[in-house]
């Protein structure tokens, strides 16, 4: 043995496990019939070099010193196992620039989409232009107060064939647009100077509104018998109504590629900040492990802790984006089967309550005959388990109580606690994906817009009352029908 006071750094020795394979050997040759005579009294055991790992880093000796082939013991678990440590810090690196590089090629995507659309909305403009000229086009006249149609669009909203006066043309117009007519209508009746185009809501037939265009243009005033002149008015009209429509398609798809542009750019910002922080926390420690700085046990378990906390954290908030995005491209299954929700609420319940915190009461209550309902009772748990482990982070006394109430239309499922409560102007909020009310609590923020998903794809809402100081209650509304 090789020491220095009262600390033994190791020796030329023979293993426990050289000895035990020894004895063991004999027996065996013993059992075996093999006569104790056989064997010499003294046999010498293999020996090898043994140090003890803490020793050597206390006197500061290199293992390069060291005789090859030489066992050490003692090693501390972050420096037997610090390649795998390194390892798997460098994956979930590698992990988060796949996410990030995703992400970025989805933006790309999406901006190329904007831009298509832009150029589709365009086209369509031009191609409206040329259908304008070879749609369902009118002849009409215009003279003395009174306007005159050729047959086909009398039949084409199928009308008596007769004149149509100023006044029931007026009449004829969406009240919205008659103050404008009755602007124009000087002009109709004493000449303009150029063609004219107008654009507005027609009910010719009593069937409803519809937009019209009409195209127009004075023909040279022609004198009557008293020598005096009078304004001729002709011109084309065109029921434009599915043009409108789709130009108003047109515009909200448009808009609403300008709105997910804007919500991609927003995602990824938030995706940056959500996943930079536990991987800044990996990172950091995993360093500081790996490093030469000399650090109390205490000191190293507790850093283990955080990357091992920061982990979970990192893969729950991966493992909630990715469940959002297929809820609500409809890529996830949803498995029904009938449910006794008194069932549900008992297991839930006997999950939870030995999870409360000191001062918090988990409740129930059920209705006396359980209501059967068809939907995913892993889904509907996940929420009602979401909505419970909110509360639990924001109630510090009083209780949280999971009950449930239906009628022949409707079951309300409920999650109520005396916690902190929402303020008013957040309530709104609180569905809205990386929203959190306490920055320091634990979570991704997209719990409750997954629960929203899911609930939505129940055909259900979830209402929320709250108040500050008082606690909060998240009702889940669902259609039930009893039989």
């Amino acid at each position: 043995m090789v020491g220095y006071n009262y600390g033994v750094i190791g020796g030329y020795v023979t293993t426990q496990q050289e000895q035990t394979t020894l004895a063991a050997n004999r027996i065996a040759d013993i059992l075996n019939g093999a006569p104790v005579s056989n064997f010499p009294q003294i046999t010498e055991a293999g020996k090898k070099y043994i140090f003890d790992y803490k020793i050597l880093d206390q006197w500061g000796i290199s293992l390069n010193k060291l005789p090859i082939d030489s066992e050490i013991v003692n090693i501390p678990f972050y420096i037997r196992y610090q390649f795998y440590i390194i390892c798997i810090a460098v994956l979930l690196g590698i992990i988060l620039i796949i996410i990030i590089i995703y992400q970025r090629m989805l933006y790309k995507r999406e901006a190329a989409h904007k831009k298509e659309v832009q150029e589709n909305l365009k086209h369509e403009k031009e191609f409206l232009s040329f259908a304008l000229e070879s749609g369902n086009i009118f002849t009409f006249r215009y003279k003395n107060g009174t306007f005159y149609f050729d047959k086909e669009f009398y039949h084409y909203l199928n009308m008596p064939e007769e004149p149509i006066s100023a006044e029931r043309f007026s009449k004829a117009i969406h009240q919205d647009e008659q103050a404008d007519f009755q602007l124009n209508r000087y002009k109709l009746d004493h000449g303009f100077p150029s063609r004219q185009i107008t654009r507005r809501r027609y009910d010719f037939n009593g069937q409803g509104h519809q937009w019209w265009e009409f195209r127009y243009a004075q023909n040279t005033n022609i004198k009557t018998a008293g020598n005096d002149y009078s304004v001729e008015v002709n011109g084309l009209c065109l029921n434009i109504q599915q043009i409108k429509e789709t130009e108003i398609n047109l515009t909200k798809a448009l808009k609403k590629a300008e709105e997910s542009d804007k919500m991609k750019s927003a995602f990824l910002a938030n995706m940056s900040h959500e996943i930079r922080t536990p991987l800044n926390a990996i990172v950091g420690f995993s360093q500081l492990l790996s490093s030469d700085m000399e650090l109390e046990q205490d000191e190293k378990n507790e850093f283990i802790g955080l990357i091992n906390t920061n982990n979970d954290l990192l893969l729950k908030l991966i493992s909630d984006i990715l469940d959002l995005s297929r809820i609500e491209s409809g890529q996830i299954s949803f498995t029904y089967a009938d449910c006794d929700l008194n069932q549900l609420v008992e297991d839930i319940f006997n999950t939870h309550r030995v999870l409360m915190p000191q001062g918090v009461e988990l409740l129930k209550e059920v209705p006396e005959i359980p209501a059967i309902i068809n939907t995913d009772r892993f889904r509907l748990t996940q929420v009602v388990t979401n909505f419970i482990n909110n509360a639990t982070k924001f109630t510090t006394h009083g209780y949280i109580k999971v009950k449930y109430e239906y009628d022949t239309e409707h079951i309300l499922l409920s999650v109520e606690d005396t916690g902190k409560g929402i303020p008013k102007d957040k309530i709104k909020q609180v569905f809205e994906r990386f929203q959190k009310l306490d920055e320091f609590a634990k979570g991704t923020g997209l719990g409750l817009a997954i629960s929203l998903s899911i609930i939505k794809t129940f055909k259900g809402t979830i209402l929320l009352d709250s108040e500050e100081g008082k606690g909060s209650k998240f009702t889940i509304s669902l259609p039930y029908t009893p039989q």
